[in-house]
């Protein structure tokens, strides 16, 4: 499935430097530490009414994508090996690989590629679409749910 590319020029300048600060470097510091035990789908769509899917496999992966988006804010991302930590992970490839734009004002829509060493073609690792105001509500709570 193709999919049109993303523009992260389409989000000011200010929440790029955001993203890199908190996402990126976050992640590639161990500042963040995520603790998947602290919280799961129902805690984040609690806590922060945003429809979070954790999908086991990319086959389930490529069937939820084909499937027409919730009308709410959702985010949708592989598991891996690593269970809920894998969101963070997830951002954190999103944003170091420019992933990401800006379908209307205040929201952000996320997709990454990538084709690992024995695959053949690039598949979604992660998609979703949320305000900017929440998509910064969940790197905090995943950063108070980790500890340092």
């Amino acid at each position: 499935m193709t999919k049109k590319k993303l523009d992260p020029f389409t989000l000011p300048a200010e929440f790029r430097g955001y993203a890199y600060s908190e996402i990126v470097l976050g992640w590639e510091t161990g500042r963040v530490r995520v603790k998947p035990g602290n919280f799961s789908r129902k805690v984040l769509e609690k806590s922060l009414e945003i429809f979070v899917l954790r999908i086991d496999s990319l086959a389930d992966l490529r069937a939820e994508e084909d499937k027409p988006a919730p009308t709410k804010e959702h985010l949708v991302f592989l598991r891996g090996k690593s269970g809920y930590k894998g969101i963070f992970k997830r951002l954190r490839d999103t944003f170091a690989h420019g992933d990401f734009g800006s379908p209307e004002d205040g929201w952000i829509e996320i997709r990454h590629r990538y084709k690992q060493h024995r695959e053949k073609i690039e598949q979604t690792r992660v998609f979703g679409k949320l305000k900017v105001d929440s998509l910064k509500r969940l790197v905090s709570f995943l950063e108070v749910s980790g500890g340092k």
